[in-house]
């Protein structure tokens, strides 16, 4: 296979948990289908402390944005927080990063 996508997951909490343990589980499987790995190299959460569901490696998991969006190896990053603020003002600093952005629609 070729380079692996790298990608920042900023939110742990139900739905960022979930999408990191499905790349992490079905790592293989994404792999072959996407034609090359998806790695998650970088989680951003509001509180690194936090029990999580989903364990990440200490180096992985932090409070600052700056590791995802000053990280030339993040190519994409899934934006998994809610409500208006801070996710819009992490979401304009990452695409003026030039980092391409994975944003679910909102629930109806």
């Amino acid at each position: 296979m070729s380079k692996p996508v790298r990608v920042g997951v900023v939110g742990m909490g139900t739905v960022g948990s979930g999408v990191v343990r499905v790349l992490g589980q079905s790592a293989d499987h994404i792999g072959r289908q996407a034609g090359r790995p998806i790695v998650v190299e970088q989680v951003v959460v509001r509180d690194t402390g936090k029990a999580r569901s989903v364990p990440v490696p200490g180096d992985r998991i932090s409070t600052a944005l700056a590791d995802i969006s000053e990280n030339p190896a993040i190519s994409v990053a899934a934006m998994l927080v809610g409500g208006l603020e801070p996710a819009r003002s992490m979401t304009i600093e990452l695409l003026r990063k030039e980092i391409g952005l994975q944003i679910p629609a909102a629930a109806s």
